[in-house]
């Protein structure tokens, strides 16, 4: 397996894929998809695959982050011990964020693993999800709890599949875009805050600057002992809410707890003297004005987010920004704060 994922932006006959998938003999070529993308991107990847006398095997997930869970996991592992799957098979992950990130932890611990490629069908997918091997599932209402460090052999990145995308989703991954944005390159985030948020088409040309930025940062602490931590900025916060509205049967976009967070912890930057004022406030505008005020109980987001992975020795510990296009990691917050940012955020 890789430690290191080759990115292809695939052109529209999916060529590098069908000749990889030909040169490596695989014993198998399976493919996992969700309730949506059996619908809208399988026939136009499976029409590509025949094309070239390429048989597929069709696994399907019911779509949506509530069911990206270890029963979906059991259900896979059964279907590709039934089909007699073995090691030399590989699966194509043909999905957003929870296809990939599920499909990833499936492959990675069937027979201690087999091959899986990525092929990221939501803008999130493409920019965040599908790269930089982190494969996992939710448990007990917690975000990312179990999981594992492994790359795909190759993500292939299609735009053309972001034709079926609906607006909300084309929102979420925006906010994965603006984050890589926000800790690492101040002239990305410059340019994004000038288009129109809606014209979906204006973002399109930096799907693949916002992916070499996370590629960059993997590249160089593969396991998030350091550097990686930053991709980590509006995700404490983040994943709490998105974790609450789990709990509570209300589940939302990835992408829009992620942009209440990053406007939490902006705050939190700002009150421990990182961020100036004048771009604290010039990050609450952007995400204000283009993302939807979360409802949600103080008290519960804080008991979640003692749940995070990087709380250290009962520390709580964040990835904040030191300025616009830079951030800083490890930095210790105490409770007081956070209940001061939650409570800031609820009273705007």
């Amino acid at each position: 397996m890789n430690q290191t994922n080759s990115i292809i932006f695939a052109d529209s006959q999916f060529e590098k894929l069908v000749q990889i998938l030909k040169t490596e003999s695989f014993s198998k070529v399976c493919v996992l998809v969700d309730s949506n993308t059996s619908i809208y991107c399988l026939p136009i990847l499976q029409k590509q695959l025949l094309n070239a006398k390429i048989e597929i095997v069709k696994l399907e997930m019911i779509a949506g982050e509530e069911n990206k869970q270890i029963e979906s996991c059991i259900q896979l592992w059964t279907q590709l011990s039934e089909l007699e799957i073995d090691r030399n098979a590989v699966l194509l992950n043909l999905g957003g964020g929870v296809v990939t990130d599920l499909g990833a932890f499936v492959a990675a611990t069937y027979k201690r693993g087999i091959h899986f490629m990525n092929i990221p069908t939501s803008l999130l997918a493409m920019v965040d999800a599908a790269i930089g091997g982190k494969c996992g599932i939710d448990f007990d209402s917690f975000k990312n709890q179990i999981g594992l460090f492994q790359n795909a052999d190759y993500t292939f990145v299609y735009p053309e599949f972001l034709n079926s995308l609906p607006e909300i989703e084309w929102n979420s991954g925006k906010a994965e875009l603006i984050k890589h944005a926000l800790i690492h390159d101040i002239d990305l985030w410059n340019e994004l805050r000038k288009l129109e948020f809606n014209k979906h088409a204006a973002w399109l040309p930096f799907i693949e600057r916002g992916m070499k930025i996370k590629h960059e940062i993997v590249l160089n602490d593969f396991k998030e002992s350091g550097e990686r931590k930053k991709l980590n900025f509006g995700h404490t916060i983040g994943h709490a809410i998105e974790s609450y509205c789990l709990i509570k049967g209300e589940p939302i976009p990835h992408g829009f707890a992620i942009a209440a967070g990053m406007l939490i912890e902006s705050f939190i930057s700002l009150k421990k003297d990182l961020i100036s004022i004048e771009q604290f406030y010039e990050v609450e505008r952007f995400l204000w004005n283009n993302y939807p005020k979360l409802n949600f109980k103080s008290t519960e987001i804080q008991q979640l987010v003692k749940q995070d992975k990087k709380n250290f020795k009962g520390q709580f510990q964040f990835s904040l920004l030191k300025e616009i296009g830079d951030c800083v990691i490890n930095q210790d917050v105490e409770i007081d704060l956070i209940v001061e940012s939650l409570n800031y955020y609820q009273s705007k």
